[in-house]
């Protein structure tokens, strides 16, 4: 049995554990305090997790941002196409999905980043769904969404949980619909320095894979993939949000953005980017997997 509050479907199966200890798998029992009219330009949920949501070249930016980082997202206009954003937070490629004209169902199982995100769709304006649920089990019939998307989060999870997680994308894809998910890619160089160096600074500890290994899951799984690099020198920084970013930021940000524009036409750089982004076709019965 499920529960709805402050107008949140509340879709948590109680018997998995948290992927994390950060995140918040206890269903609330009470509505939450924070106003629903905030005033601010930017929601204070979003000053306090930019950090955890956007990645290390936003840590200037804690407490301090002056608008939404809102990414482009690298697809085609949506209208009456259904999008599932999966481990949401507060939305941030939801309302990008939004402004391309999809109706975007963002899923996440942390209820705070659910209710800030219902506001700030409301404060922009844009018509996105929350739902607090999880990755492992999505609380959505299969063949729900035309494209189900995921970015910066099965990283963090164990490599069985991003198996299910993976797994459940498909499910939920429509037939001839397509799964777009970034990994970090095991062979590029920066994380290889990270983890030679022993770097344990960030939460969330990030789970690796090769990129033969992503196209290998997702065919195996859904159905035909390509993978695309998606950063270099940078897992998530967004061109989009150079405005935001300090000097030296925005360098990483740009170079990364000329080699992913060289890795189109010299394909064996995607090998070596830091992030990719593999896009799957259903073209298998994803649940029978």
């Amino acid at each position: 049995m499920y529960s709805v509050v402050d107008s949140i479907p509340v879709l948590l199966r109680r018997d998995l554990p948290p992927t994390h200890p950060t995140c918040q798998l206890v269903p609330p029992t009470s509505a939450h305090d924070e106003a629903d009219d905030v005033d601010a330009a930017v929601d204070p949920f979003v000053q306090s997790a930019v950090l955890k949501t956007c990645g290390n070249l936003y840590r200037p930016l804690v407490g301090r941002l002056g608008r939404y980082p809102i990414p482009t997202l690298s697809l085609k206009p949506g209208v009456g196409q259904t999008l599932l954003d999966v481990g949401a937070n507060w939305g941030r490629w939801s309302f990008a999905a939004a402004r391309l004209g999809y109706q975007v169902v963002a899923v996440d199982p942390d209820f705070e980043a659910a209710l800030a995100g219902t506001r700030i769709a409301k404060q922009l304006g844009l018509d996105v769904v929350f739902v607090v649920g999880d990755a492992r089990a999505l609380p959505f019939r299969s063949g729900a969404a035309d494209i189900v998307h995921s970015y910066s989060v099965f990283q963090h999870f164990a490599r069985e949980d991003a198996l299910s997680a993976i797994r459940e994308c498909g499910r939920v894809a429509t037939l001839g619909g397509c799964v777009r998910v970034q990994l970090a890619n095991r062979s590029g160089p920066v994380q290889r320095l990270r983890r030679l160096a022993g770097d344990r600074s960030d939460i969330f500890a990030v789970r690796h894979w090769s990129v033969a290994e992503i196209r290998e899951t997702f065919e195996t799984v859904i159905g035909p993939t390509s993978v695309e690099a998606d950063g270099f020198l940078t897992l998530n920084g967004q061109p989009a949000d150079l405005d935001l970013l300090r000097y030296r930021h925005k360098l990483v940000v740009q170079a990364s953005m000329a080699l992913r524009a060289l890795s189109r036409r010299v394909p064996a750089l995607v090998r070596v980017a830091d992030s990719v982004v593999a896009t799957a076709t259903k073209a298998v019965d994803a649940s029978s997997s």
